[in-house]
Order: structure tokens, then sequence, then C-alpha cells
């Protein structure tokens, strides 16, 4: 997340006469710093009952790292629900921290399962909508957070006040997503 602006593409309609006025109005302008003011990286995790723990990224993510936020946040939430690592199957992307064998060794010794994923399909993981909702959500303001921590403050407030209705129908769209990659014969859905 980008302390200033969002890596999205802003558009505004007018009539095409009005387009070259009309582009520089401040209103349909965004003003942007390089680099975007600075950025945080987060993990999180959502199951059907809710969001669960979320964890800031302190420096470039290590499959270290990564198993270490696994040991914490993963396991945490699991049992702050009362999951059994039985009945669950955790999505990843297929990014090369996340299926390293040190992490996979761990994953297979937790009894965790992995939702099985082509190499290169569409991300088809429901959490990606969940951190668009926020994006949206923590640039609401109109008024750029002063620092990472209150760009921090902004991400863990927007995301524990996830409506429940949002994350269920995401989980229920899961069926459907993965029919239409299916018919997509693994190309691009409009997921």
């Amino acid at each position: 997340f980008h302390r200033i602006g969002t890596d999205e593409h802003i558009y505004y309609h007018c009539k095409k006469e009005d387009a070259k006025k009309a582009r520089l109005k401040p209103q349909n302008t965004q003003k942007r710093v390089q680099g975007g003011g600075g950025k945080l990286s987060v993990w999180g995790i959502i199951t059907p009952q809710g969001v669960g723990r979320l964890h800031c990224i302190d420096e470039n993510l290590t499959k270290e790292g990564y198993l270490a936020i696994l040991k914490e946040d993963l396991l945490g939430t699991l049992s702050d629900y009362g999951v059994d690592v039985m009945n669950f199957i955790f999505q990843r992307d297929n990014d090369r921290k996340h299926t390293a064998g040190v992490v996979q060794d761990w994953l297979d010794k937790q009894g965790i399962k992995i939702l099985p994923w082509p190499a290169y399909s569409p991300d088809m993981n429901p959490i990606e909508h969940i951190w668009e909702y926020i994006e949206k959500r923590i640039h609401r303001p109109h008024r750029a957070a002063r620092n990472l921590d209150e760009l921090w403050e902004r991400i863990q407030k927007e995301w524990y006040s996830i409506p429940q209705s949002y994350i269920t129908s995401l989980y229920r769209s899961m069926v459907q997503r993965v029919a239409d990659l299916k018919e997509a014969e693994g190309w691009n859905t409009e997921w």
C-alpha cells in the first residue's frame, strides 16, 4: 500500500470535445509523489469466519520471513477461530517464497493442505479483492497519511472492519471462479 495514491489507473469521464480542458482540472488530476511517498507490504488471511491476523512486513520478504509469518499468523488465526488444520485448505499464489522447500516441508508437517494452482494461471485468490477494498478506503479521506505509521493504522482499521457479508460473498464465489477458469482453459476471467 502506497502512502500517497495507488498503483491503479484512475479514469474520469467527459465529453470528447471537453477532454483537452477537462484533463487538467484539479478534480480530474491526482497528485503523485515519486515512489508513492513510501509504502507498506502486508500479509493477511481471511477465513469463512472472518478476517484473520494482519502482518506488516518490515523488510524484503524471504522464505524464512514468510515461514515465520505462517507460524505466528496463519496458525494463530486458525487457533483464534478454532479451525482444525485437517479441515482447512490454504490458498496461496506460486511466489517462490511461498513454494520454497522449507515452507512446503513445514506446511506438510502441520498437516495443512494447499489448494493446487497452476503456475501461470490468473490470480484467483479472493484476498486480492480484499486488498482492493482496503486500498480504496485508506485513500478515501483525500488526505494522504502523514507517515507510514498512520498508513499502517488506516490499513488495520479497514482490515478489522471488513463486513462479514463481503467475505462470505467472496467465499461463495469460489465455485464460479474455478468453473470460469476451467471454461477459459486457464486464461483470464472476469474475476
